[in-house]
């Protein structure tokens, strides 16, 4: 009987270790797939892709952007060159970070309003003359539009504000720009004496 007793116990207890094995084993294997996950889908959107004074843009930053413009371009009938559009957008987001940086010494400022402003310009329907619509039906089609180019972008709507908030900062910057640059020319009148050679 206490022959039995001890083989019953080692027995259990080899099982034990073998179960053991078994999902250290099958923990190692799943182990894997789980890494090229993370590595695939959630790792990239996290690495830098630049970074200016206190804000750093992300890969996942500049996949939304790309969306964006994505957007922006499907509802002109235009598609994104993917084969430039990831450098030029990553170069713009830089840029659109340095000129916010720079706007208080600038006394550039972008309001809520001015935001609310640009996002009702870019999706507010285009009527014909003729048409005569009521402001509820206009302000439906507005929102349904809005909300489309958002679900479409894969974007949320902070997001997409901010992008805007970007692009007025900009636009801002270039109009400051231009209002300082001369309207005319300074000239210069060359004359030319020419002295015969001895």
């Amino acid at each position: 009987d206490h022959r039995i007793s001890a083989r019953q116990r080692r027995m259990v207890r080899n099982q034990r270790v073998a179960v053991l094995v078994g999902i250290v084993l099958i923990l190692a294997i799943l182990a894997f797939p789980a890494y090229g996950f993370y590595d695939t889908f959630i790792r990239p959107p996290r690495v830098w892709a630049s970074h200016v004074g206190e804000t750093t843009n992300t890969m996942g930053d500049l996949v939304k952007r790309i969306r964006t413009q994505q957007g922006m371009l499907r509802e002109t009938g235009q598609y994104v060159d993917l084969s430039r559009s990831p450098f030029v957008s990553l170069e713009e987001m830089t840029q659109n970070q340095l000129i916010i940086a720079a706007s208080p010494e600038l006394g550039i400022t972008v309001t809520e309003k001015e935001v609310d402003s640009a996002i009702l310009n870019n999706f507010f329907p285009n009527l014909k003359q003729a048409e005569e619509v009521s402001p509820d039906q206009l302000d439906s089609e507005f929102k349904e539009s809005y909300i489309q180019f958002l679900d479409q972008s894969r974007l949320d709507e902070k997001e997409f504000r901010q992008v805007t908030r970007e692009d007025l900062y900009r636009s801002k910057l270039t109009a400051l720009l231009a209002s300082q640059m001369p309207t005319e020319e300074e000239s210069v009148e060359v004359n030319w004496l020419a002295f015969p050679a001895d």
